[in-house]
């Protein structure tokens, strides 16, 4: 089982490795940034994938962190997740 502190690290390293992005600027951009950021650099199904993808790390980032941070990312989680559905698939 993994510690809190090896969670935060994985999860710090994915959002790295997955949108060349630090978690803070999922943190500190509203969601239209966010999703800006996403239409411009992915196309198609990669675009699906990856919101999908950021919406379960937000998710799940959320649940192990501090409140402010868990607020912040589960209100963005499911703004995302509204995002995917207006998305034509």
């Amino acid at each position: 089982m993994m510690s809190k502190e090896e969670e935060i690290e994985m999860y710090t390293k994915t959002y790295s490795f997955a949108f060349g992005k630090d978690r803070s600027f999922f943190f500190e951009n509203d969601i239209a940034v966010i999703c800006d950021f996403l239409s411009s650099n992915y196309f198609f199904d990669s675009l699906i994938f990856k919101a999908k993808l950021l919406t379960t790390l937000l998710y799940n980032d959320a649940l192990i962190q501090e409140e402010e941070i868990k607020k912040n990312f589960f209100k963005k989680s499911m703004e995302l997740d509204e995002y995917l559905k207006q998305l034509p698939i």
